[in-house]
């Protein structure tokens, strides 16, 4: 899910170009979660790709954009401090990590589900895993459930 933090009285005073939306980069989920909002606000914002969410998230505390799509986890200790506001999350359903954030369906926009799939890859020449030093099926829930994380498969 991406969940975009912007100011709703921003929005409605929005002119074709004058808004932004930043995202982890071009063709990314959050990119694509930047332009489903445009069509569904009927508003045209200014994407701006950046090299990461990190560097996105960390544009918009410090005023330099209006607005970001990222996903929920590393955003949550900023909306929860007051710091970011957030709009909506593009999921289906509201998100675990953040419960209090409504979907875009709940403010009456279109249904559009927006999420992000991310693996655990390593080069192919890469030993395969040994004892203790590996990720099991049962420790991975434990160690990035907190951060948002949720298995699905």
């Amino acid at each position: 899910e991406v969940t975009i933090p912007v100011d709703g009285d921003l929005l409605a005073k929005a002119k074709p170009g004058e808004l932004n939306c930043a995202s982890s980069g071009i063709g990314t989920p959050a990119h694509l979660g930047c332009e489903m909002f445009n069509a569904m606000a009927g508003v045209k914002t200014v994407h701006v790709p950046f090299p990461g969410g990190a560097p996105a998230v960390t544009a918009l505390l410090g005023n330099h954009i209006q607005a970001v799509a990222a996903t929920v986890s590393p955003l949550v200790t900023h909306i929860q401090s007051g710091k970011l506001r957030a709009l909506a999350v593009t999921s289906a359903k509201r998100s675990e990590a953040a419960a209090d954030i409504p979907t875009f369906v709940e403010l009456g926009f279109p249904a559009i589900d927006v999420v992000s799939w991310y693996g655990v890859l390593a080069p192919a020449r890469t030993p395969p895993a040994r004892p203790g030093n590996r990720i099991t099926p049962k420790a991975t829930p434990t160690r990035l459930g907190g951060s948002g994380y949720r298995r699905t498969a």
